[in-house]
């Protein structure tokens, strides 16, 4: 039996443009002496000003562990409304599991405010800003073997080994991230389709924004 204090330290990912209107959040896992925890927000995207609910689950392994205690890690530009940052201890018995819940709000970014020129000089002419958050749409498309949309199918996207929040097909069989513009994407459905095989993971080509899933029959394959 295990007396000692364990402490998991999660990060909750975000990326910020100084003329952005929305956050989009990663999911965070952390492992630590056989107690792993799952960090997953309620959206994939949130405006600014909006509301997240967050989630942390922490699940022990196959001995008990006393006096489990997290620290949950937030950036600049987003603010805690509910939760605590650092929990209390928690004993877990094997296998079992504590959760956790937090509330926390995207900032509003403050507009810089412009002076008038002095009525001596001829007034200065500002271009107008766009919004610009440096990211690009990376599109999926989930398909049938006869080629009609496959609606509703859970798919993820992946960097690596951090993949982001699961969505799901629309009618048309599309899902859609948000993502900075890189090599090297992937993605997988994140369960196994009744009647239907495909690869665990499909990768975008170099350069490539699209990519289409062709369900294949078990009986074809």
């Amino acid at each position: 039996m295990k007396h000692r204090a364990l402490s998991i330290l999660l990060a909750l990912t975000f990326l910020l443009s100084v003329f952005m209107f929305c956050t989009t959040a990663f999911a965070a896992t952390g492992a630590q002496d056989g107690v792993s925890a799952e960090l997953t927000t309620d959206k994939a995207e949130y405006a600014a000003g909006e509301s997240m609910n967050v989630t942390l689950v922490v699940k022990n392994g196959n001995t008990r562990v006393n006096n489990i205690r997290t620290e949950l890690v937030i950036p600049a530009g987003v603010t805690l409304t509910t939760g605590a940052l650092v929990s209390d201890g928690v004993d877990l018995a094997p296998n079992a599991e504590a959760s956790y819940q937090y509330g926390l709000t995207v900032d509003v970014p403050e507009v810089p405010t412009t002076t008038t020129p002095p009525t001596t000089q001829a007034p200065t002419t500002v271009p107008p800003t766009t919004q610009d958050d440096g990211l690009v749409e990376y599109k999926i498309t989930v398909l049938y073997p006869d080629g009609t949309p496959a609606a509703k199918v859970t798919v993820q996207l992946c960097l690596d080994d951090l993949c982001q929040m699961p969505v799901k097909t629309d009618e048309n069989g599309v899902a859609i991230y948000r993502m900075p513009e890189m090599d090297g994407y992937k993605v997988k459905l994140t369960k196994k389709l009744d009647g239907y095989v495909h690869e665990d993971y499909i990768y975008y080509e170099a350069g490539a924004r699209e990519i289409t899933i062709q369900l294949v029959a078990e009986n074809a394959a």
